[in-house]
């Protein structure tokens, strides 16, 4: 009985570090990107916050 429990474990944890490093990760990191006013180019990133969100959402023209 223990010994099933063991083997379940070793093809879980495997498969967490996967789901984590390809796709909880890159989320994250899409959102603390999606926070700043950065353009890829520049070395300036200027931390925003919720100001893009804003902008999406609001029903006037983007300025």
């Amino acid at each position: 009985m223990y010994r099933k429990k063991i083997y379940s474990k070793g093809f879980l944890v495997p498969a967490l570090i996967l789901y984590t490093a390809l796709f909880v990760v890159p989320c994250l990191i899409s959102f603390g990107y999606s926070l700043t006013n950065w353009n890829s180019i520049s070395a300036n990133i200027k931390f925003v916050g919720m100001n893009n969100f804003k902008r999406i959402f609001s029903t006037s023209s983007p300025t």
